[in-house]
């Protein structure tokens, strides 16, 4: 079996855009809800985070043609920044981007192992699996952020991102 460690940085972007908004019937004339046609963006976001690694990796040959491999990260520190526009509310907080968000506080984890199989000399098969949460911490929001008289809002945003994932996969050595 080999362990490393090992530190680094990461680069994620996200970007997410909806089609639509539909009102809980309760909402409907009573708040600021108001349908917007599905034919129509009503949302659209760019994120990024920018995260420090610190994490663990282990290689273990398990017999028989068998092999483990992964990785369990720690993301103590990190930064947070996020550009959206909330088109059917574009009037209220003018063009785009209409609300930004920033700031430095983001953490989490992310752990994947892969268990593999030497059919052959040159053949191998292998299945896992993957894990990913990030949270941003509070970060700082603004609202109307491209008009000339930002409001600020006074409580701050906190963002989580989560994924996960099967991995498959077939090598064939030459």
């Amino acid at each position: 079996m080999k362990t490393t460690a090992f530190a680094g940085y990461q680069y994620v972007n996200e970007n997410y855009v909806a089609d639509g908004l539909r009102c809980n019937p309760v909402q409907q004339g009573v708040s600021k809800c108001s349908p917007y046609p599905d034919s129509r963006k009503a949302y659209d976001i760019d994120a990024n985070w920018h995260l420090f690694r610190l994490g663990l990796g282990v290689d273990a040959d398990i017999g028989n043609g068998f092999y483990f491999q992964g990785e369990a990260v720690a993301i103590p520190a990190g930064y947070y920044d996020a550009e959206a526009t909330i088109i059917y509310q574009a009037p209220a907080l003018g063009p785009a981007p209409n609300v930004v968000s920033d700031g430095t506080g983001a953490y989490g984890f992310q752990a994947e192992g892969i268990l593999t199989y030497d059919v052959t000399e040159n053949f191998t098969i292998g299945a896992g699996g993957r894990y990913w949460w990030f949270n941003s911490g509070e970060v700082p929001t603004t609202y109307a952020a491209s008009t000339v008289f930002p409001l600020l809002k006074s409580s701050k945003t906190e963002v989580t991102s989560e994924r996960y994932g099967l991995i498959a996969e077939a090598k064939y050595r030459f």
